[in-house]
């Protein structure tokens, strides 16, 4: 059996048809359409697509910021000085209804997770944080090791030491699932 040529992730460019990209979230694409170019533009979030014959069949957005130690959960920030927190924001991750269900979230998870580890090795954030969009995107976030804040239930976070961690573990033999195969993105995912 022949494998799909390898389609990389690619950063979002006014050449990708977004036209149609519909994840059954409004909100999600249609900041897909009118909004994530314009802010790829101005610096302030960067998205990477993944394509099937020309057009996008699923996006994550990824940007840096910080959380005041005040706001963040206490065992994370135990023993750090009283400084606001690094972090990566995974702002938005959808994937196309018509490719649901296929593993393309877990793989463009599993990338957000590597360029997030490669953010915080050079912006030195502490966690990766996700702003699920609904309780079914929190539990999707939490199957992938996130946990929730308390105050926020559809915030949850990742330690950077623990992704990369995970990252690192190939050697390891923990359960894997294979995802992604259908788009030639095919990577292994450590399932928790």
């Amino acid at each position: 059996m022949t494998r799909a040529p390898r389609r990389p992730l690619e950063r979002l460019n006014a050449h990708h048809d977004v036209s149609t990209f519909d994840s059954g979230s409004e909100v999600l694409d249609q900041w897909l359409r009118r909004h994530a170019l314009a802010a790829q533009r101005m610096d302030s979030a960067r998205t990477f697509v993944v394509t099937r014959s020309g057009r996008v069949v699923g996006y994550f957005s990824l940007t840096m910021g910080s959380v005041l130690r005040a706001e963040a959960p206490a065992k994370l920030v135990r023993g750090m000085p009283a400084y606001p927190v690094g972090m990566v924001l995974l702002a938005r991750l959808a994937v196309d209804r018509s490719e649901q269900g296929k593993g393309i979230g877990a793989t463009l998870l599993a990338e957000a997770l590597r360029k997030a580890v490669a953010a915080g090795e050079v912006a030195a954030a502490r966690i990766v944080v996700a702003d699920a969009i609904d309780e079914i995107a929190a539990a999707f976030y939490e199957r992938y090791g996130f946990v929730r804040v308390p105050e926020h239930p559809l915030r949850l976070y990742r330690r950077i030491k623990d992704v990369r961690a995970s990252l690192d573990s190939s050697d390891v033999d923990v359960p894997t699932k294979e995802v992604g195969a259908g788009l030639g993105l095919t990577c292994r995912v450590r399932l928790l």
